[in-house]
């Protein structure tokens, strides 16, 4: 099981959080599985899917499917849009309301504002959403990989403002699962932009007529507000995993935009000279294998690793070339 340490740990977490002292000492003390949905009940009906997972079937690993339950996001803000006004401020908005959304994209970069498609009016009601992944640990040196999204504007504990997709146990978690999650993001995402819900599935099955999603089909899915992707955030370990980045930090070439190199001297990631060589190789968008490309305003430029700081020797070389100065 977990040590009493990683326990103590976990335990922090959820007290800072904002969850109440008796809910952390039932957690703590319950001999169950760490079973996400045992502990918080979902307000809104989940999307139930067949997914591709690694499973031990014998003595071999093979990829099965199975049937995972998604909290779609359009689903949440749905939800959280039907409680009020008060709610999207403290869970989507942050205290600014509507301003602090055309004040982030006043901000936002004009040439990703180009690749949206996004004008200066749809971006006034358009929420713009972060993506997170990463692993939470559960029960017997088992951990979970969960997918949630948050929006910048927020700043209240993530106990209201981090929303789960999905959660899977990490040792079933493979590339394929991790494609078909992010189909079903994009899906949403497409829904999202228009503000509409869908007619059909991610899999362009028309919904069951009489079926909840398809007796609200075509209809408005927040009142006036409309919502995209906007960025990517996680740990390195993380976005090597999610991103399927083959020159990362525990490799020999150690950077997905450049060929810096731990091993070749003319590479070498530690020259912060004027001009390293690395600074002159590159590599291209084409090559990267990540199962977001399929998403709308994805690039490699629109990953962050925790820490709102870029996993990249050219931010690396930007803040050293701006703090040279400073330094001597």
């Amino acid at each position: 099981g977990l040590s009493v340490r990683k326990t103590a740990h976990i335990a922090a977490a959820f007290a800072r959080d904002g969850v109440r002292g008796r809910s952390i000492t039932q957690l703590a003390a319950s001999g169950r599985e760490r079973d996400f949905f045992r502990w918080v009940r979902s307000p809104v009906e989940p999307y139930n899917t067949e997914v591709p997972i690694m499973a031990t079937v014998g003595l071999d690993k093979k990829i099965v499917t199975a049937e995972v339950g998604f909290v779609l996001p359009s689903d949440m803000l749905a939800a959280m849009y039907c409680k009020g006004e008060e709610v999207m401020r403290q869970c989507i908005l942050g205290a600014d309301g509507a301003a602090g959304i055309a004040s982030y994209w006043a901000k936002e970069d004009p040439s990703f504002l180009r690749e949206l498609d996004l004008s200066h009016d749809e971006a006034l009601h358009t929420i713009p959403m972060g993506f997170h992944v990463d692993g939470v640990p559960k029960w017997h040196d088992e951990s979970a990989s969960f997918w949630s999204w948050m929006t910048p504007m927020t700043t209240a504990s993530s106990l209201v403002t981090r929303h789960c997709v999905v959660g899977i146990s990490t040792s079933k978690v493979c590339v394929e699962t991790r494609r078909a999650v992010l189909d079903i993001i994009a899906w949403d995402l497409q829904s999202l932009r228009t503000g509409v819900w869908p007619v059909a599935d991610h899999l362009g099955r028309e919904f069951a007529a009489g079926s909840s999603r398809a007796r609200r089909a075509g209809t408005r899915i927040a009142g006036p507000w409309t919502a995209c992707f906007a960025f990517w955030k996680g740990d390195q370990e993380a976005a090597v995993d999610e991103h399927l980045i083959k020159n990362h930090y525990r490799c020999n070439f150690v950077c997905d935009f450049c060929y810096a190199s731990k091993v070749h001297m003319y590479l070498s990631y530690g020259d912060l000279t004027e001009s390293p060589n690395w600074l002159d190789t590159m590599c291209v968008d084409d090559a990267d294998p990540s199962p977001w490309r399929k998403v709308a305003g994805y690039s490699r430029r629109r990953r962050l690793w925790d820490g709102d700081r870029s996993m990249t020797m050219l931010a690396l070389a930007a803040e050293w070339t701006l703090t040279k100065p400073c330094t001597g």
